[in-house]
């Protein structure tokens, strides 16, 4: 047994020694890198190796052992494959993440549609971003682990296409060659990236395959020196791949440390023909260098020269809206989290902003834990469907996935719409576990379908910073991140980061030294509170302190934020209306108060609210109350829409259930309504004592809205202020306004009281006689007659309570105006009055002639034009 033994041992060791020498001999022949081409020719094809019309794809082409052979030679090691693009479609950024695999296979063709080469004869040889495409060139792909291939099978290429996205129509076009039937086959679709374990059944077979260049290398002998072309690719924020060229029988010592210096970092690579190593745990945006030594029959060699390297920043698919004309917009992102401090987001419009260097609208989220997030919509005018979606990358890869989108709203004109969402645990291995920010996507789009990448025609994307944090355990130390948001003029919200187990009691007060008011917050892992009934444009401060285990412990230094004063969004005609038609009366008759009167000229936008004489005055819960509004155009009259808001709970919203006046567009003129003002017990109006607004709105041919901007017609803003009504007393009334004032005519208006009645007497300033009229009861003004114009006058106001008649109020002064009339001009340049001769009857008056050239318009004022006739004469 023993001598058989040793002849067996003898032939395997003449046996090695022969494979050996002829490995040797085949791979000095060739040491040098080499280059060969399959396919030929003009032909294109938008299907292989990806179609990028498609959000996703996975392909597959085998190429033959004669074509291969004959374009690099046999037991050829393949380092870089390159594709030809003919055509490049626009957006690459929704088709740039692939990941390729090749195999020797005994396979000639797809007999089906589900005959895919399995993974399992595949090796992954390249997964990054794909490099920029330009027409008419190859671009290369270089191997991050280069592929050894046997010489006598086929080759086979499958390439994944992972991007969500796809590009503009028909695609990306890439060189091809027929190389007959059923050569290639590819799997394509918009919503899910297919599974390379377990391909779908593909979607076309087919005879045109793409043209491909190999760069390839024989392995040279086994030496002691360091291994050549050493290369670093598929450069990661945190990992780097290193590769270098084998040799045969060879393994091999990889090190690398921070270029600044510091301790090498060692990795064995022990297995034969594995020419790259991939690095990990790198931090992003650092400088590294890298060495490869050659062990060679056990014996390592020197280590190569340093090749320098440095971690890009994480980036992330470029996403934007692409149209100037704004259909709708995100107004705001909320997120709040359990046990972090809550994120609120307001912002104007704009097709892309990045938020993420903003700390202010830093999201944070615990590991494992839930959240809400909720995003509103605005829409300048009509109220378009948007989709919307947010997504937040949970693993940190600079990735969107589908798995990690968090809300799906369909198109609607849904505001807010919202969802709630859970963080992977650590456990799952789906979550960043480092300090470093991710970033969460928002994206509001009008059409279908919405994805994380790309462009689209409207809507809006936001981008987010995302802190993950875990935890603390509770102590009865302050929280920490203390912070303010969502300060309105009557409300703040105040977040902090919780603690496992904690309560929390916030307390705020009017700064530096008003009574500090308390509230509880019991429910553990709620780590923010709402204060309301705040005051506007006031400073104040608020601090936290943590109940831990019953114990309550000391309160945060202050954070100090003040309340902003109240806005309103904008609106007004893109162009000017003068010459179209504009508001030029706007009346409010209210119960129990004073009227309104505002005429006005032509301006876009006027903004009234400063002007004391067009304050509107409405008694809570009052009913009956009325508005006018007149059209008024210098020409022809054409249609308008008028509507008309007041805010009555003060929010700094105009809201559908505020709309007194509802007009549509006609050329009706003055256009009414009757409203009541809401009661303090509905909780819908206001019930301090700041001004809140009325809005009046005339929209060409269209029905109004509150916000936003149309082609013609005209807003006015006015301040309004809400009372109570008041029992009955023989005090003077309040807020006593004369307005209406004519040449001869004018109307005074009060507060009134429950029950009373009211005398009005009015005079020539300073000494006239009095004059009195008595007030019909339940009527709160009266229209004062047969004044003289250009006249000062002065009115004073009774009241009548149970028969007791109380003191006249002050003296209220106004002055009627000049006689004046209706504006007329004419447009003419040629025709016109030449002469107006006026003769009286009495000849004695002499008779006044005017002669006059092409002016438009003129008032004749001179005593030459003066013209004088007898009172009752005739035949003039």
């Amino acid at each position: 047994i023993n001598i058989i033994m040793k002849n067996i041992m003898k032939k395997l060791f003449t046996s090695l020694i022969l494979f050996l020498c002829l490995i040797c001999t085949g791979f000095v022949s060739k040491v040098s890198a080499q280059a060969g081409q399959i396919g030929t020719g003009t032909g294109t094809s938008v299907y292989l190796p990806i179609r990028s019309y498609y959000g996703y794809s996975y392909s597959q082409q085998i190429y033959t052992a004669s074509e291969v052979s004959t374009a690099i030679g046999t037991s050829t090691y393949i380092t870089a494959i390159k594709f030809y693009s003919t055509t490049v479609a626009t957006s690459q950024d929704v088709y740039k993440d692939w990941v390729v695999y090749m195999g020797n296979t005994t396979q000639n063709n797809f007999a089906s549609l589900t005959n895919w080469v399995p993974l399992s004869a595949l090796t992954q040889v390249y997964a990054g971003v794909l490099p920029t495409l330009t027409n008419g060139n190859w671009v290369t792909l270089q191997l991050a682990t280069p592929f050894l291939w046997n010489g006598t099978d086929n080759l086979v290429v499958a390439v994944n296409e992972k991007t969500p996205g796809y590009a503009s129509s028909p695609g990306t076009a890439w060189g091809s060659y027929n190389a007959g039937a059923n050569r290639g086959m590819i799997y394509y679709e918009d919503s899910a990236n297919p599974d390379p374990a377990a391909p779908p059944t593909a979607k076309d077979r087919l005879a045109d395959i793409p043209r491909v260049q190999f760069e390839s290398h024989q392995l040279p002998a086994c030496s002691a020196a360091p291994p050549t072309n050493i290369t670093v690719s598929n450069l990661t924020t945190t990992s780097a791949n290193v590769g270098w060229y084998l040799s045969a029988g060879a393994t091999y010592v990889v090190r690398y440390r921070l270029l600044s210096g510091g301790p090498w970092i060692t990795i064995n690579v022990t297995t034969p023909l594995v020419g790259n190593q991939i690095i990990t745990g790198l931090t992003e945006q650092t400088a590294y260098e890298v060495q490869v030594a050659t062990v060679c029959g056990g014996s390592t060699g020197t280590f190569s020269p340093s090749v320098n390297f440095t971690t890009p920043a994480l980036s992330y698919c470029a996403s934007a809206a692409t149209s100037t004309y704004i259909d709708g917009y995100i107004g705001q992102v909320a997120v709040n989290a359990q046990g972090a401090p809550s994120m609120m987001s307001n912002s104007g419009q704009s097709g892309y902003t990045d938020y993420s260097t903003d700390p202010t609208r830093l999201v944070t989220l615990v590991r494992g834990g839930t959240g809400t997030v909720s995003v509103s919509k605005v829409w300048p005018d009509y109220q378009y469907s948007f989709l919307t979606g947010v997504w937040i990358d949970y693993n940190r890869n600079g990735v969107f996935e589908a798995s990690e989108r968090v809300l799906t709203s369909p198109s609607n004109t849904t505001t807010p719409v919202t969802a709630t969402f859970t963080v992977p645990t650590i456990a799952s291995g789906n979550v960043y576990t480092g300090n470093l920010t991710t970033k969460m996507r928002v994206v509001m789009n009008e059409y279908s379908p919405i994805n994380a990448c790309g462009t689209y025609s409207y809507g809006e994307t936001e981008d987010y910073a995302v802190k993950l944090i875990d935890l603390s355990a509770c102590t009865t130390a302050p929280p920490s991140n203390i912070t303010v948001n969502n300060v309105t003029p009557s409300s703040a919200n105040v977040t902090w980061t919780s603690t496992t187990g904690a309560t929390y009691i916030v307390r705020y007060r009017v700064s530096p030294s008003g009574a500090w008011q308390q509230i509880t917050v019991n429910t553990p892992l709620i780590s923010n509170q709402l204060l309301t009934g705040l005051l506007e444009q006031t400073a104040y401060e608020v601090q936290v302190a943590t109940v831990c285990g019953g114990t309550t412990g000391a309160f945060s230094p202050s954070v100090n934020f003040t309340t902003p004063p109240l806005t309103y969004c904008t609106a007004g005609p893109s162009s000017n209306t003068a010459t179209s038609g504009y508001i030029n009366n706007v009346t409010v008759t209210p119960t129990n108060t004073p009227i309104m009167l505002s005429n006005s000229g032509s301006d876009n936008y006027k903004d009234y609210t400063p002007d004391p004489t067009r304050v509107v005055i409405f008694e809570r819960g009052s009913a009956n109350n009325k508005i006018s509004v007149n059209k008024y155009w210098p020409g022809s009259p054409v249609s308008y829409g008028v509507s008309a808001w007041v805010d009555f709970n003060r929010n700094g919203t105009f809201e559908t259930s505020e709309k007194i006046l509802n007009s549509t567009y006609s050329t009706t003129t003055p256009v009414t309504a009757t409203f009541a003002v809401p009661t303090i017990a509905s909780g819908n109006v206001y019930t301090g004592t700041l001004p809140t607004r009325m809005r009046v709105v005339m929209r060409y041919y269209d029905n109004a809205n509150a916000c936003g901007t149309f082609t013609q017609g005209e807003v006015e803003d006015y301040a309004v202020k809400f009372v109570d009504s008041q029992p009955c007393s023989t005090a003077p009334p309040t807020s006593i306004i004369v307005n209406n004032v004519a040449a001869t005519t004018a109307t005074v208006s009060w507060v009134s009281t429950v029950g009373a009645t009211y005398t009005v007497r009015w005079r020539v300033a300073p000494s006239g006689a009095w004059q009195t009229a008595s007030v019909p009861a339940g009527q709160n003004f009266y229209g004062i007659t047969s004044l003289t114009e250009q006249t000062n006058y002065e009115v004073q106001v009774s009241t009548t309570c149970g028969g007791s008649t109380g003191a006249y109020s002050a003296s209220v002064a106004f002055t009627t105006p000049p006689l004046s009339y209706c504006p007329m001009t004419g447009t003419g340049t040629n025709d016109h009055i030449s002469n107006v001769t006026v003769t009286s009857s009495n000849l004695g008056v002499p008779p006044m002639n005017n002669t006059s050239v092409q002016t438009n318009y003129i008032s004749y004022t001179t005593p030459e034009t003066l013209i004088t006739l007898d009172v009752n004469s005739q035949n003039n």
